[in-house]
């Protein structure tokens, strides 16, 4: 009998501690993946918004470029000239556009170049010493643009530089071509934005055979090079932010067991990310290829960022697994225990999958859970609450809305503000999660909280009415955390305070709506936070688009509906939102025409109005209001008079008619629904 316990006992003990091993493991990679994933799309994100920058730049630059007609006239002339008559044209059409020169150079443009029909430059005003010269062996871009008369932008090199490279066509008023203009950016520009703005530390390595051998060499590189410790293939662009003892020398040590792997990679040339553990600390670095124009991999963006998490990771992996090898050395002795630890965990995982069910339902919510749980412990902490007491608030903090899983989706989900009726039914999650909790030992105390978070000092509060110190400190804290994410938060009704903004209010409100000891400690605990400016309400995901148009599509006419129109007007000082003029269409005799037709027919050409409204403008946004009346909110000017023939043709032979008002909006003005109803 002994022998067989024994034996069953071992089996226990390896089947435990197997489990603990290859789950923790798993778990453990698959969070490790997650941060190798993220800081690769952090890379991604910031290089990509600098080259939208530099093409925005670009096309900018082009256009103010050709649209000055001496340069033209210039271009024109030269086309066949020797090159002594072509020198006052080229020293004019320098002085011509030496102020453009020196504006685009404060945007980082490295070269603005002119190369004429048959490849020769004209004119480089980054080096106006230097023309005459033959680029169709050098430079396959200007080659390219010169043969099919077409732009081209990507990474090119050239004799001493490469960049990134922007080339225009450039024709005559009679749409002759006259050659090809250059606007370029270097590859030092992208690393200094990355390591100086972004904040990621960056080297830009670049294939040594984008050069010719002995070009290296030269003293007229515009970016100084050495052999960079990733890939012996490839050269380090040194910046003001690199130094070789660090960048070369401790990083040719660091990397050395993952060399070879980093060299196989880069042949695959595709984006990857991996980790390295040196001197204590881990480090994740990132590489994006960077392609030619014949999509070949010629250089690499690498980011070095330490980890924190996975350094975490990987401790609290090993502290796992050591707790479960000692717990299950006891397990013997503790069947009953673990039997009563296994219904613990049950009824843990069953609460959080309904919080996992809550956070599905509604993204915002799962946020604001996290960031309520985590100002919660910032202030608990500011007070000086013991490590358990912190432990307690932030749970109640991830668990605080558990309540909200009885909330009707229409309720829950409604981006706009809710009705009385609607706001007496949300109220009652305080008390559903509150039971939902309490009939669990380790949970009766974070149950307290997550019932009294939205009492008042006051008094004003629910769900019972408490106030001063008959409201638990904890959910105190809470109701100021969760008041402070509300305010600093976007909401479709509402725009976010700044962290200045809110603290201001919430100054105000101490011994009314918040415990004025825990307003003092919150005014130091919160002061530092950063807010992600990507905080909203606002749709992301395909799901999430679908639930908005729910709620803000008019579903006769395919526009917005009222309530979008007040949103966005709430929101008309916002870059994205920015209204430069608005029109409203009203139409005549349209009930007139549903009697006579039916609702269906009506239907039908408020659908058409709306599309042929849409077609306008791109970004415009095309409101119903009133039933048969039209708002058209756009970014720039459009006057709704040079489209009046095109609506008129819709309601040819309708017996309905339109009329038409045009409000433009200055930089100052400032519009809401009220003041658009008595335009109306």
């Amino acid at each position: 009998m002994k022998i067989k316990v024994i034996i069953f006992f071992a089996l226990l003990l390896v089947i435990i501690n197997g489990s603990v091993y290859f789950v923790s493991k798993i778990n453990a990679q698959e969070r490790i993946d997650l941060t190798l994933e993220d800081n690769l799309q952090t890379l991604q994100t910031h290089y990509e918004i600098l080259r939208h920058t530099y093409k925005e730049t670009a096309e900018a630059l082009y256009i103010g470029t050709v649209e000055k007609k001496r340069v033209i006239e210039i271009l024109s002339k030269v086309q066949n000239l020797n090159e002594k008559e072509k020198k006052p044209f080229r020293e004019e059409l320098q002085k011509l556009l030496t102020l453009l020169y020196k504006r685009a150079k404060i945007k980082n443009v490295l070269q603005y170049h002119f190369v004429l029909p048959d490849n020769e430059s004209f004119l480089r005003m980054h080096k106006p010493s230097k023309f005459g010269d033959d680029l169709e062996d050098i430079r396959a871009d200007f080659k390219y643009t010169n043969r099919t008369k077409k732009p081209i932008t990507g990474f090119v090199q050239g004799r001493t530089s490469h960049g990134f490279r922007n080339i225009f066509p450039i024709f005559g008023e009679d749409k002759n071509y006259l050659g090809a203009m250059e606007i370029s950016f270097s590859s030092d520009n992208l690393q200094w934005y990355l390591n100086d703005i972004s904040h990621i530390h960056t080297h830009f390595l670049v294939d040594k055979k984008i050069f010719k051998t002995n070009a290296w060499e030269r003293n007229d590189l515009l970016i100084e090079y050495v052999q960079s410790s990733e890939n012996s293939q490839y050269m380090l662009a040194l910046g003001d932010n690199h130094s070789q003892e660090i960048c070369i020398k401790r990083n040719a040590v660091k990397l050395q067991p993952i060399l070879d792997e980093l060299k196989q990679k880069m042949t695959e040339a595709k984006q990857f990310s991996k980790y390295i553990e040196y001197d204590g600390r881990v480090e994740v670095i990132s590489f994006i290829p960077i392609k030619n124009l014949s999509d070949v991999p010629v250089a690499w963006l690498v980011s070095y960022e330490e980890s924190i998490f996975i350094e975490l990771t990987k401790h609290s992996i090993k502290m796992v697994r050591t707790v479960a090898f000692l717990f299950s050395l006891f397990l013997i002795f503790m069947i009953f225990r673990e039997i009563k630890r296994r219904e613990r965990e049950d009824y843990e995982e069953h609460i959080f999958s309904l919080v996992n069910i809550i956070d599905k339902r509604d993204s915002y919510t799962a946020g604001h859970t996290h960031r309520v749980a985590e100002y919660s412990l910032m202030v608990a902490k500011e007070m000086g609450f013991s490590k358990r007491e912190q432990d307690k608030i932030y749970k109640a903090g991830i668990l605080h809305d558990i309540g909200k899983i009885s909330t009707p989706d229409s309720i829950l989900l409604k981006p706009g503000k809710l009705n009385r009726l609607e706001f007496e039914i949300i109220k009652e999650h305080s008390e559903v999660g509150y039971e939902l909790l309490k009939q669990v030992g380790i949970y009766k105390e974070i149950a307290e909280i997550m019932r009294h978070h939205h009492e008042r000092y006051d008094g004003g509060g629910y769900p019972q009415g408490l106030k001063g110190n008959e409201i638990p400190l904890l959910a105190q804290i809470m109701a100021l955390t969760d008041a402070f994410d509300a305010m600093t938060t976007n909401r479709i009704y509402k725009p976010k305070k700044s962290v200045v903004e809110a603290i201001e209010e919430i100054k105000e409100l101490s011994a009314k709506q918040f415990h004025p000891k825990v307003v003092k400690a919150a005014i130091r605990a919160l002061a530092s936070v950063k807010i992600e400016e990507k905080i909203t309400q606002e749709p992301k995901t395909k799901m999430e688009k679908e639930r908005f148009s729910y709620f803000y599509k008019d579903q006769v006419s395919g526009g917005y509906n009222r309530d979008y129109l007040e949103v966005t007007l709430a929101y008309s000082s916002e870059e994205r939102l920015k209204t430069s003029c608005i029109n409203i269409i009203y139409l005549n005799n349209f009930s007139q025409y549903n009697k006579k037709n039916g609702w269906n027919s009506g239907d039908v050409l408020l659908r058409k109005i709306a599309e042929s409204l849409n077609n306008i403008d791109e970004d415009a946004l095309v409101f119903r209001v009133y039933g048969d009346d039209f708002v058209v909110l756009s970014r720039k000017h459009c006057d709704i008079e040079e489209y009046i023939p095109v609506l008129d043709g819709i309601l040819l032979g309708t017996n309905v008619s339109a009329k038409y008002k045009h409000y433009d909006i200055g930089e100052s003005d400032t519009m809401s629904m009220s003041k658009l109803d008595e335009l109306i």
